[in-house]
């Protein structure tokens, strides 16, 4: 990756998800980090688990497959992020955050060399993380994969199709009062209309 005549390089994958019980995103890293294990690189997961009950971030460790994993056990949102409709972009800031700040301990203290985000949490992360540690100076990189939209679109992933049957691709997202409006038109809770989108065009821009 790095160096293809250089010798085995030591690999963190930053996955929004992860198997047994993930889409595509999550079993795209799976195989990614088995090719690259059978060519003899090191490599080891980094996941955020949602939902666990937790009072505070706690890392469960285990392996899938043949390939580490370390979960990042996260505490639920406030009552009033939820009431918002927030709790989600509450739950992907405080992943993010968590992920970035356990990558860099992984990149300045054990080794880690290449750090690949994998999705639109993941790889904000991976990048901050490689950032703040190069300049105490570990020797990592960062990398990213981007598979869709869905960091910019709220509601589906920028491609859609016309009245006359031809595809287009949307470019509202890059506006703010457009994206709040298409966002706001596919939001279930009145409360939520203007927070929720607020607040995802804010994390994207700033991303």
């Amino acid at each position: 990756m790095l160096d293809p005549g250089g010798g085995p390089l030591q690999v963190c994958l930053l996955a929004d998800v992860f198997p047994p019980r993930s889409g595509g995103s999550g079993w795209s890293a799976f195989y990614l980090g088995r090719a690259l294990a059978e060519r003899g690189h090191t490599v080891r997961v980094l996941r955020p688990v949602y939902g666990s009950g937790t009072a505070r971030p706690t890392i469960r460790r285990l392996v899938f497959r043949g390939l580490p994993v370390e979960e990042l056990m996260l505490p639920d949102p406030p009552a009033w992020a939820k009431k918002l409709g927030l709790d989600k972009a509450w739950r992907e800031r405080d992943a993010g955050r968590l992920m970035a700040l356990r990558a860099r301990q992984m990149a300045l203290r054990e080794g880690v060399e290449v750090l690949h985000g994998q999705h639109s949490v993941s790889s904000p992360a991976a990048s901050l993380a490689a950032s703040y540690a190069r300049k105490r100076g570990a020797g990592v990189v960062s990398l990213a994969t981007v598979r869709d939209y869905w960091p910019l679109c709220p509601v589906s992933t920028r491609l859609f199709t016309g009245r006359d049957g031809e595809p287009f691709e949307c470019r509202n997202c890059r506006r703010f009062l457009d994206y709040v409006r298409c966002a706001s038109a596919h939001t279930g809770s009145r409360r939520s209309r203007l927070p929720l989108p607020a607040a995802r065009w804010l994390s994207t821009l700033l991303a």
